[in-house]
């Protein structure tokens, strides 16, 4: 059985059986953005506390065994986000970063692309030009 397990802004999440197969499409339209996630993911399988992915195809696809999201957000946000911020900041502490897999708690999206030792040629391109844009903006009369 198919289902859609979600939609962020870089990525598209489908559930297939007991696997997650992440794409690089979101609400951000931007597949090379979602491209760099999935392979920044990739790159990262080897970290502790992740739910590491089994499988790419050229980061076009990225298999997961699937997680379960069994916590309210609410419950999340007053029971343990304010401790997980002290040892993983604020973006890796977010209930929807989190899924239960049978190994535990485990990280679900724990995506790097930004950071300059994850990013490699196509990402230091991308990132190279969003800095640029950045900078531009800041620099813009209000």
């Amino acid at each position: 059985m198919i289902r859609r397990l979600g939609r962020g802004i870089t990525r598209y999440v489908v559930g297939v059986g007991p696997y997650a197969i992440k794409l690089p499409w979101g609400y951000g339209r931007s597949v090379l953005r979602g491209w760099l996630a999935n392979r920044s993911e990739w790159r990262c399988r080897h970290c502790p506390d992740v739910n590491p992915p089994l499988l790419t195809l050229g980061h076009f696809v990225l298999v997961f065994r699937r997680a379960e999201l069994p916590i309210s957000d609410e419950w999340w946000e007053a029971n343990i986000r304010p401790w997980l911020v002290r040892i993983y900041g604020t973006e890796e502490s977010k209930s929807t970063s989190w899924g239960l897999t049978a190994d535990g708690w485990r990280l679900i999206d724990f995506d790097r692309a930004w950071h300059a030792d994850d990013r490699g040629l196509i990402g230091g391109i991308y990132y190279g030009r969003q800095e640029r844009m950045a900078r531009k903006w800041a620099a813009a009369p209000v």
